[in-house]
């Protein structure tokens, strides 16, 4: 069956993205690797990641309690580590977003994000390209911590199925992290795994040449 919509994650996919850059920031606030190591094991421990993520706590009290395991750091120094990780938006990226709805696409966003992220993420969009609207791009976008739900579980595929009356057969999905591709795959959408940072417009116009044949 054709192929009608596209789901596009963000992070690594249309947004160049670097989780090691955060891992970098967080070690040099923390007194050393051990301390470091320590600390976040501890705080994943509490769960706040997830929770910043589905929205069960917002970006101030998920920055708090960072500095209680951080007393070298400050506010804005947890912020700068926190999205150090979110790099450029390739314009390239914005045309093929424009192309594939010329072409008759519907054009979704479905990202693991917190406020925090969005924030940092469409500061990077105004100043390189002088876009206040991002989400004018999609038919809709879905962020975790506005839905409540993230991936990989198949709750959050199934909100977008059901929100956007979407048939999972014509959609495809593209994610460059394996595992989130299996929620997808639980509700019948077809999974398009991406390199990150990779060269999107060749993964899914080489998807669509062959599915859409």
């Amino acid at each position: 069956m054709a192929i009608k919509n596209i789901i596009f994650d963000l992070g690594g996919v249309l947004l160049n993205l670097a989780p090691e850059l955060t891992d970098k920031g967080f070690e040099a606030l923390s007194n050393n690797s051990d301390h470091y190591n320590k600390t976040f094991k501890k705080l994943h421990q509490l769960n706040i990641f997830n929770d910043l993520e589905v929205g069960a706590i917002d970006g101030s009290t998920f920055i708090d309690t960072i500095l209680e395991h951080l007393p070298r750091a400050n506010a804005q120094d947890i912020r700068t580590a926190w999205s150090a990780m979110l790099l450029d938006f390739p314009a390239e990226r914005l045309t093929l977003l424009e192309e594939l709805k010329a072409d008759g696409f519907n054009v979704f966003l479905l990202s693991n994000t917190n406020s925090l992220h969005i924030e940092d993420f469409q500061k990077i969009v105004y100043d390189a390209h002088q876009i206040d609207d991002f989400n004018k791009y999609f038919e809709c976008a879905y962020y975790s911590h506005e839905v409540g739900l993230r991936k990989p579980h198949s709750p959050i595929f199934q909100h977008v199925v059901d929100h956007a009356q979407l048939k999972p057969q014509e959609t495809v999905f593209i994610e460059d992290t394996p595992h989130n591709l299996e929620g997808a795959k639980a509700v019948g959408i077809n999974p398009l795994l991406h390199p990150r940072n990779g060269d999107i417009t060749n993964t899914i116009r080489t998807f669509l040449q062959q599915h859409n044949l």
